[in-house]
């Protein structure tokens, strides 16, 4: 079992390039998804001790002698979208463009990490970060950045602003449209892979073309 919360882009334009704060904030926002996670999982819990009587009756059977939903198994995602704008904000960079940024991403991801872990202690529930699809929230981030820290955030946000078909990259990715190889992105996203425990993944977009098995293969093992 497992829900998540995402980490927006919003902080670049708030803390206005203080590393510091940057990295304080977002600590206050995992606080907040931490305290949303223990309110969600006692209101669950609150639901599932009604059995097989109450509305998560088919959560709460019991025929091996526990529930089918164990809360004690459980484990609670926080996930982030528009690393690439963050440290664009930051540097003037992103990710594919310089070590700087890259670097600044590694450790935004890095301390995310270290969070996750403390409160865990904090709160006795497993946090841990996650790369899912999130592709509604790339948008609605966007579109929640654009109507409050316009005209800054016009120029970060990625695709079509006339057509209002606006995003942020998501995860920790490099942006779609980067010119690196596939063994260049494949090697710079696997660098964030480390930290996030929850699944992580790199997508590459081969466009019409239909690489030979031995290709795929060869490019896989090596």
């Amino acid at each position: 079992c497992g829900s998540r919360y995402k980490m927006p882009t919003i902080l670049g334009y708030k803390v206005r390039g203080d590393n510091l704060k940057l990295f304080s904030m977002i600590s206050e926002l995992m606080e907040l998804a931490a305290k949303a996670h223990s309110q969600k999982k006692d209101f669950i819990e609150r639901l599932l001790s009604y059995g097989e009587a109450g509305p998560l009756a088919m959560l709460a059977m019991n025929r091996d002698g526990s529930p089918y939903l164990r809360m004690d198994r459980s484990f609670y995602l926080v996930g982030m979208v528009g690393l690439n704008e963050l440290v664009q904000i930051f540097t003037g960079k992103q990710l594919h463009e310089s070590t700087d940024a890259l670097n600044l991403g590694l450790k935004v991801i890095e301390h995310m990490k270290r969070e996750t872990d403390k409160l865990s202690q904090k709160y006795g529930m497993r946090f841990i970060l996650e790369q899912t699809p999130a592709e509604t929230t790339a948008y609605r981030f966007a579109r929640l950045d654009l109507k409050y820290f316009s005209p800054e955030a016009g120029h970060f946000v990625k695709g079509d602003l006339a057509k209002g078909e606006i995003y942020y990259t998501n995860y920790s990715h490099l942006h779609v449209s980067a010119p690196v190889s596939p063994m260049e992105r494949v090697e710079m996203e696997g660098r964030f892979h480390p930290f996030i425990s929850g699944g992580a993944f790199t997508s590459l977009w081969l466009g019409e073309a239909r690489p030979p098995t031995e290709s795929i293969v060869r490019f896989v093992t090596e």
